[in-house]
């Protein structure tokens, strides 16, 4: 399922205007943080991994914000036959 995901986010990255480049409040950027989630974890937690880091996308929250080298909460075991 993430080989679905994965070409339209690689896509996005190099067709994305010069003018919105280096405009992002995070390091690394949400484009590329959704592309290194999606590659590490799969599918179903890059989106919701992504959709988290595009919630907390505002001005007043700037600075690192890597990508979790353990993830954050407990993952159903019926959720692992899928990923």
């Amino acid at each position: 399922m993430k080989y679905i995901f994965i070409p339209f986010l690689k896509l996005y990255i190099k067709s994305s205007p010069k003018r919105y480049r280096g405009k992002c409040v995070f390091d690394p950027s949400c484009s590329i943080y959704s592309l290194a989630v999606f590659e590490k974890y799969g599918a179903l937690i890059g989106l919701y991994l992504t959709i988290a880091r595009l919630y907390k996308c505002q001005p007043q929250n700037r600075g690192k914000d890597p990508i979790p080298e353990k993830l954050p909460f407990q993952i159903p075991r019926w959720i692992t036959h899928f990923i």
